[in-house]
């Protein structure tokens, strides 16, 4: 939907040096993540629907799947917008009109239908979605999960799931408390994907059947 100034460095650390390959194409929002997950799913010749879980407003906070979306259609799948916020969710109405844009995605009523990627990012509750996700059966070709930011000056390497009840609590720092890329990364492995890298806020992974193509 055009170009976004991004506030923040290109950021990907591949999970080997075979995929390295993977941060020429770190472009646009927020860390890149804007040209790096159509490389990915161009990679993996993924197709089905694309869905952005937390999907903000579209403007003050870009959608990450922006490029995987077309006002005439496109080549992956048809793009889910999913936001609880009513004035976000009203402002994306507008800017991606062949969208679908909910407030909510039941996840039980999408097992036995395709996806290419997944998006979660709400800020807390992120791997409770993934979770429920996962067990009804929808296993998109790339997830991309949001976790605790690693810039945070603590151990976000903490392996252990965070107290539910903790999850989205703001720090004096303002950041949201949320699992760590291990727990998400834990989570992934017993479910049958593969982490092939992450950014300070983000952990990106594939279904391990698709993991060899993406080696260069």
């Amino acid at each position: 939907m055009g170009e976004i100034e991004r506030p923040f460095p290109l950021d990907f650390t591949p999970q080997n040096p075979y995929l390295a390959w993977l941060v020429e194409h770190l472009d646009g929002w927020q860390f890149g993540e804007q040209g790096l997950i159509p490389a990915i799913v161009d990679a993996l010749e993924a197709k089905g629907y694309c869905v952005e879980y937390g999907a903000g407003d579209g403007e003050l906070l870009p959608l990450t799947i922006d490029r995987l979306y077309s006002d005439s259609g496109n080549s992956v799948g048809e793009c889910w917008l999913i936001e609880i916020d009513e004035s976000r969710l009203n402002s994306l109405k507008r800017m991606y009109p062949r969208a679908v844009i909910e407030k909510t995605l039941p996840w039980n009523r999408c097992s036995g239908g395709e996806f290419a990627v997944v998006v979660i990012d709400i800020d807390g509750s992120d791997s409770v979605v993934m979770r429920e996700m996962l067990q009804s059966g929808v296993r998109p070709a790339v997830l991309v999960v949001e976790h605790f930011d690693r810039h945070y000056p603590i151990a976000t390497s903490f392996p252990d799931p965070i107290p539910q009840w903790m999850l989205g609590m703001k720090l004096e720092s303002g950041h949201a408390i949320q699992d760590t890329a291990e727990t998400l990364h834990a989570i992934a492995g017993k479910s049958g994907y593969e982490r092939i890298g992450y950014n300070r806020c983000n952990s990106f992974f594939v279904r391990r059947e698709l993991f060899t193509r993406l080696m260069r």
